[in-house]
């Protein structure tokens, strides 16, 4: 078996260093890990939705408005961006804010249905995240290690 050596200690060996079945571990141990901050990340996009809608359905769209309005720009902004395209940035934010206060009777109907998207969202890009795993683990079973 060749090795690599730096300075006199052994670094790594070039060949067979996981069989099948480590690897195979590593496939299922990485797809929890991302299937968990996956869940994580959707949980957050559903409390935010909710939170978003219910200070909107509360009629709370005013102060925040005001507040976009007359936010101070950071002193470094005006460097990189042109002042008029910020003000211009504002009054978008501003006039979108306006007309998210005149779909304030719909919010309740919205939350019906855009939590479950999100979750429908989430099922889907599992569904994605399986089926890698599943191939993986897959490849890994056909796996023969290389011997020199």
């Amino acid at each position: 078996m060749l090795e690599v050596f730096l300075f006199g200690m052994q670094i790594m060996p070039l060949v067979n260093r996981g069989d099948a079945k480590t690897m195979k571990i590593e496939v299922w141990v990485i797809f929890s890990i991302v299937t968990l901050l996956w869940t994580i990340g959707t949980f957050i996009a559903v409390k935010l939705t909710q939170w978003g809608t219910g200070l909107l359905a509360n009629g709370n769209i005013d102060p925040l408005s005001r507040s976009v309005a007359e936010m101070p720009l950071p002193q470094g902004l005006p460097l990189w961006l042109d002042p008029m395209m910020i003000q211009t940035l504002q009054q978008y934010a501003l006039l979108s804010l306006e007309a998210l206060r005149d779909a304030m009777p719909y919010m309740s109907m919205l939350m019906g249905w855009l939590v479950p998207m999100i979750w429908g969202v989430w099922g889907f890009g599992l569904m994605g995240l399986v089926a890698l795993a599943v191939a993986a683990h897959w490849l890994t079973a056909r796996h023969t290690p290389v011997r020199i």
